[in-house]
């Protein structure tokens, strides 16, 4: 017998597939069926898929209708082989047809989730209910007929059930069809779909949605109205009925009103749409406002997307203006699946209605408020470049989301950014990231608070890694005394190994300290004077002494949201006194979200509020010290500033090529060693100068006694080669006794080499500095002569 489809699974006031004889919009699956019917060789099992609400139960109900109705083709008698079927049409008044409806056909079974024990809706399909269908094929057919199962919806199978359905499907009944109601197929086995005929059904047009709903005795809205619905429901006559019984166009016209605040909020609008939801006979009406909201955060996307709304309707110009441009586009996408996903959760643990509905207005919010700073930085033509110099891009709250997180940065200004793995076993993830991203660039190292929990990194792996083209940093490695204080001694012995590693690589330490100054001091210090080194005390909230100490060696600090926060007025005065050539700016993220994105994941878009923060502390123009931060940061991170290429150049001038970062390291000391006690003062010698960012790795002395001069060569395209002219470099003592060192900085003039050559400055910097890269030409070569 015909199980009746439970109440709960229906919305009230529309008619049940079962009822509804005719069907509108999809001639081509109807014929597609009667095709394959007219061929003798019916499949076993069918897969009616689409979305939601277009037809396909009403369809699996008028196949099943016509198989019971109709009997086997009979073989060729006197006058020939009956005529083939050319609808799935039966006279009500069949006898098939009256039992169906009054739910007493022996030969048709359907299959809907049941209800436990307690009585409630189960949100799967279980095993059991599969297991059931046995009992229904093992019935005796009075007429030797047909058997048909209907399975409503097969996206609901658990996977017990669909394992036990698949075995059906491998050895099915004689005479019996299975027709499978999927409006998700890819949520199906494979083993399932392969073994079912599928029949794609497609979204109605507006005349068949009107006739539709004409057919389902529903009160058919005019004119606009009914262009509204029927773009509102997307072409399903299903959502539409939904719609109309549950005055849903009402409840859209709420919603849009809410979100047209945005980025503001009006809070009685949304205290009164919750609670139109809010009562538990609003159940029904709960479920729409969820799929609605779902309907906006697309059109927003798609809005973002084509530049175009959807469709013409009164919330046409709060699409346009939430939804700009393609950057604004993916984030209301990311958010409509994020959305969905709560939602789910949501429901799934009961939370009330009410608090679901605000949670998810507030999301809206969020997402509207960010993109509103997004489009104001995106507004202007050229947004000030900056790096987001600390970040941790494979950890899972940006999971499927990079290339929105990507986009959003590079909106804003934002054009490269580090991602920093902290614990080896994750390096590969991290280092596929920076492949597929040309913006990233990845640093590797054994986070403090990992040392007790995965293996520490050594310096020979740490080696190893660095060869790797965009590894551009040592760490994140540290001390962290607050929350691991029981392990100390290991997390000294994990630091002592990183600097060993950037000592060597010439590629600079990324440090992570808390609650550890003294000690951090006293190590940082120490390992100086076995060898130079570069370093920057990433996310820096320590105090004054350890950053004194720090600056005094040469080292650089970040500047995260922590300085942006309102009690951090402390840690601004620090970096107030810092030297603006010693400052970089970072997000961590996904953490420390600074104003006014604060208590969101942080994402490296964010950084420029940083940014902003720092400008003022040093009373420059963002630009300007978004400027300011990008020379730092090609400075430190000297192989991020580079185009990759390596080349050192001989006393003589001929340029070789290192197989690998670690010859070149060594061919570097080699040189140095050589030339460096044995400048003449008449000139005639020559130290390699690490071209295009290449930081040396070696320690370099030089004890002069008089002004050399440089000569600098500037690669000309047009010219095909290398031009050169001289310019004079006054060296300056410094403060290590008669350890002088100076280095120039280039960047190649458009005039070149007609006109100015390039620009450059001197400054006293420590023994371990390095080039600045030429922004706009190949390595630039540099001589003592």
């Amino acid at each position: 017998m015909t199980n009746l489809v439970l109440a709960s699974d229906q919305v009230p006031g529309i008619p049940h597939p079962r009822e509804t004889s005719g069907l509108f919009g999809q001639d081509l699956a109807e014929q597609a069926f009667l095709n394959v019917y007219a061929s003798g060789r019916l499949h076993h099992g069918w897969l009616l898929c689409g979305p939601q609400g277009i037809g396909k139960a009403v369809l699996a109900w008028r196949i099943a209708r016509f198989l019971l109705a109709t009997p086997p083709g009979a073989a060729d008698g006197l006058f020939g082989a009956p005529t083939p079927p050319q609808s799935l049409d039966i006279d009500p008044d069949h006898p098939v047809a009256r039992r169906i409806l009054a739910g007493a056909e022996p030969g048709l079974t359907s299959v809907q989730r049941s209800r436990n024990d307690q009585g409630r809706l189960r949100s799967d399909i279980v095993v059991d209910d599969i297991r059931a269908l046995g009992r229904f094929f093992g019935l005796t057919s009075a007429d030797g007929g047909r058997r048909v199962v209907i399975i409503d919806s097969a996206d609901a199978l658990n996977t017990s059930a669909a394992n036990a359905l698949l075995k059906m499907l491998e050895e099915p009944p004689a005479r019996t069809t299975l027709l499978l109601i999927a409006h998700q197929p890819a949520r199906l086995l494979p083993t399932i779909r392969s073994r079912c005929r599928v029949l794609r059904l497609a979204c109605l047009g507006p005349g068949d949605m009107t006739a539709a709903l004409a057919q389902a005795g529903a009160d058919v809205p005019p004119g606009a109205a009914m262009d509204h619905l029927a773009a509102l429901a997307g072409g399903s006559v299903g959502m539409a009925l939904r719609v109309l019984a549950l005055d849903g166009l009402t409840l859209y016209q709420d919603l849009t009103s809410v979100v047209g605040t945005l980025p503001g909020l009006a809070r009685p609008p949304v205290l009164a749409l919750a609670e139109l939801v809010a009562a538990r006979t609003a159940a029904p009406r709960f479920e729409l406002l969820l799929t609605l909201t779902e309907t906006l955060l697309a059109r927003l996307a798609r809005t973002g997307a084509t530049g175009i709304p959807p469709v013409p309707e009164a919330s046409t110009a709060m699409l346009t203006r939430l939804a700009p441009n393609p950057v604004a586009g993916r984030a209301w996408a990311d958010l409509a699946l994020r959305i969905s996903a709560r939602t789910r959760h949501g429901q799934a643990v009961n939370l009330d209605p009410t608090a679901l509905v605000l949670d998810t207005v507030f999301k809206i919010r969020e997402t509207a408020q960010s993109h509103a700073i997004w489009t104001q930085e995106a507004a202007m033509t050229d947004p000030p470049r900056i790096t987001d110099s600390h970040c941790h891009l494979d950890f899972p709250d940006f999971d499927g989301q990079l290339d929105t997180v990507i986009a959003h940065a590079a909106a804003v200004g934002v054009a490269r950014m580090v991602t920093i793995c902290t614990r080896l076993r994750n390096e590969s993830t991290v280092r596929a990231i920076a492949e597929r991203h040309a913006p990233v660039y990845f640093a590797a190292g054994t986070h403090p608070m990992n040392v007790a929990k995965t293996p520490m990194a050594t310096t020979e792996q740490l080696i190893a890694l660095a060869q790797h083209p965009k590894f551009v940093g040592i760490g994140e490695t540290g001390l962290d005394y607050h929350y691991t204080p029981d392990n100390a001694g290991q997390q000294k012995i994990s630091l002592r190994r990183h600097i060993a590693a950037a000592r060597q690589t010439g590629l600079p330490l990324i440090v992570h300290v808390r609650d550890a100054d003294a000690d951090m001091a006293q190590i940082l210090t120490d390992e100086h004077r076995n060898g130079t080194y570069t370093c920057v005390l990433h996310c820096f909230s320590s105090g004054p002494d350890l950053a004194r100490t720090a600056l005094d060696l040469g080292f650089y600090l970040s500047m995260s949201g922590i300085a942006t926060f309102p009690k951090s007025q402390a840690l601004r005065h620090i970096f107030a006194e810092t030297p603006v050539d010693r400052v970089l700016v970072e997000t961590d993220s996904p953490y420390l979200a600074p104003p006014p994105v604060r208590g969101k994941r942080n994402e490296p878009a964010y950084v420029t509020h940083t940014a902003r923060v720092g400008a003022a502390l040093f009373g420059l123009d963002y630009a300007d010290f978004a400027a300011q931060t990008e020379a730092n940061f090609n400075r430190l991170f000297w192989k991020a500033a580079g185009a990759g290429a390596v080349a050192w150049w001989t006393s003589c001038g001929s340029p070789f090529w290192a197989a690998d970062l670690r010859a070149g390291y060594r061919a570097w000391g080699a040189i140095g060693a050589i030339v460096t006690p044995r400048i003449p003062a008449t000139g005639g010698g020559a130290v390699p100068c690490w071209s295009n960012g290449m930081a040396p790795a070696a320690q370099h002395r030089c004890w002069l006694t008089h002004h050399p001069t440089c000569v600098a060569s500037c690669w000309t395209p047009a010219r095909g080669g290398w031009t050169g002219s001289s310019i004079p470099i006054p060296m300056r003592t410094m403060s290590t006794g008669s350890t002088i060192c100076a280095w120039l900085s280039l960047t190649c003039g458009r005039g070149c080499p007609s006109g100015p050559m390039a620009t450059h400055k001197t400054r006293s910097v420590p023994v371990s500095a390095m080039c600045l890269p030429s922004q706009r030409a190949p390595p630039i070569p540099l001589f003592w002569i």
